[in-house]
């Protein structure tokens, strides 16, 4: 008999808002976007004699920091809505994963990966996030089941992070 794990997930819009915002730490957007607040404040701590006298180049990077930060989770919000919206009409996700794959059934619709094909999975303080592809990920909540689905993972040598 194989071993199965299945999760059900019927998320709330906080949930998914939360999720969909804290997953820009594992994606290389939002390594790049926390590596520019980064430069934005060692320019400010670093030379404050120079923004004085030369005052443009720390506001540019401020403004494309800021512009890139608002655009980041005014789509992440965007991306949240949708997804609520269609689990609210569709039912709960639910999240199958063997030792093997990883399928996700949702409104009649499923999608399986193998645990080769996954990118990496990443733990959150309330989310286990399963990157299917560089910054698409299935959102799992964190639960009794997670030490299962991450036993999977490693198993699989799959990269786990954050937990």
């Amino acid at each position: 008999m194989e071993d199965v794990l299945v999760i059900e997930s019927q998320p709330t819009l906080p949930t998914i808002r939360r999720s969909m915002i804290g997953m820009y730490r594992w994606t290389p957007g939002g390594k790049l976007l926390l590596a520019g607040i980064g430069l934005w404040l060692l320019i400010f701590l670093c030379f404050p004699q120079g923004i004085r006298h030369a005052p443009l180049v720390p506001a540019a990077i401020g403004g494309f920091v800021v512009s890139m930060l608002a655009m980041s989770v005014w789509m992440s919000l965007k991306s949240a809505r949708q997804l609520f919206n269609k689990t609210r009409s569709g039912g709960p996700l639910r999240f199958t994963a063997t030792p093997l794959h990883m399928r996700c059934d949702f409104d009649g619709d499923s999608l399986e990966v193998t645990w080769k094909n996954v990118e990496r999975v990443c733990v959150s303080a309330h989310t286990v996030y399963v990157f299917i592809g560089r910054n698409t990920a299935w959102l799992i909540p964190r639960s009794e089941h997670e030490a299962r689905l991450l036993e999977f993972a490693r198993a699989a040598n799959v990269r786990v992070l954050g937990a």
